[in-house]
C-alpha cells in the first residue's frame, strides 16, 4: 500500500507527488490518498464573519499556488496518474457543542487560522476584521446547539497489475 494524509493541498504540482506514488507502487497494490476541501466548513448557527477569514485562510493557499479544494479532486488525479479508483469515501471531522471532542475540533480551528493570520492580512484581510471574526467564532464555540460540520476527502486507487 502507498498512503499519503493532508499532504497534497500543501503542494503546487500535487499530481506529481501521485504520479510517483503509482510508480512505486507494485503492480495491483492499494493507494490511498485523504486531503481536505476547505470549502465544505460548515457552522451552524453561520458565522459570516469567520466565514470570510476562512474563505481567506483558502486565498492563502492560492496565492501560494496550492489547492484549497484538492480532496474532491483525489479520484481524478490517481487515474490520470494511472491507477483505477476502486472507492471513494468522506470521513467526518466535526461536532455539537456537548460532544466529548468539541473542545479539541474548535479549538483545532482556531489554531488553524490564528497560525494563518499573518497569511491571511497579507491576503487582503483587515486586521480588525480578522479579530472580530476570530471574536465571534469564540462566542460561537461556547453557545449550546453550536455544531462544526467537516468533511475529508479519502480515495483509493489500485495500480493495474
Amino acid at each position: 500500500m502507498v498512503h499519503t494524509r493532508f499532504l497534497l493541498e500543501h503542494l503546487p504540482q500535487p499530481q506529481r507527488v501521485v504520479e510517483v506514488m503509482v510508480r512505486a507502487a507494485r503492480p495491483g497494490a492499494r493507494l490511498v490518498v485523504e486531503d481536505d476541501d476547505h470549502e465544505l466548513l460548515r457552522l451552524c448557527p453561520a458565522l459570516p464573519a469567520f466565514e470570510r477569514i476562512w474563505r481567506a485562510y483558502m486565498d492563502t493557499y492560492r496565492a501560494s499556488g496550492c489547492d484549497p479544494e484538492i480532496g474532491r479532486r483525489l479520484p481524478r488525479m490517481l487515474c490520470d496518474a494511472g491507477a483505477q479508483p476502486v472507492r471513494v469515501d468522506w470521513p467526518f471531522f466535526g461536532a455539537c457543542h456537548g460532544a466529548a471532542d468539541w473542545e479539541t475540533i474548535v479549538s483545532n480551528c482556531r489554531a488553524i487560522v490564528t497560525g494563518a493570520r499573518d497569511a491571511i492580512l497579507r491576503e487582503g484581510m483587515d486586521a480588525a476584521a480578522f479579530e472580530a471574526g476570530l471574536s465571534d467564532y469564540d462566542t460561537w464555540s461556547d453557545s449550546p446547539g453550536a455544531a462544526f460540520w467537516y468533511c475529508t476527502f479519502w480515495a483509493e486507487a489500485v495500480k493495474p497489475g
